[in-house]
């Protein structure tokens, strides 16, 4: 699988869309295998923001984050991020 963000699974949430109800298990990952998914950022997993998110009995296997040239996306040359997943939060406490 390759992607741009995310080769296999991408979830992005923004603040405004979290809850006080929210709990553990709203983003629930388990008992998967992700093998040779590629993308520039989170080769297998892009997650931008997510509350809860839990990965568990998951394997990773040759999973790449490409260089931008590498990818059919055009952009600036540079490296990616997040070979099996990227994670990325914007809460600030």
């Amino acid at each position: 699988m390759k992607a741009s963000q995310g080769g296999a699974i991408f979830i992005q949430e923004s603040e405004i869309n979290k809850k006080n109800t929210d709990a553990p298990g709203k983003y629930k990952i388990a008992d998967s295998s992700f093998t040779s998914c590629r993308a520039v950022t989170g080769g297998a997993i892009y997650a931008d923001n997510p509350i809860f998110l839990t990965i568990e009995r998951t394997e990773f296997n040759q999973n790449k984050a490409l260089r931008y040239d590498q990818s059919s996306y055009k952009g600036a040359l540079g490296t990616g991020a997040g070979g099996a997943i990227y994670y990325k939060c914007d809460a600030i406490y």
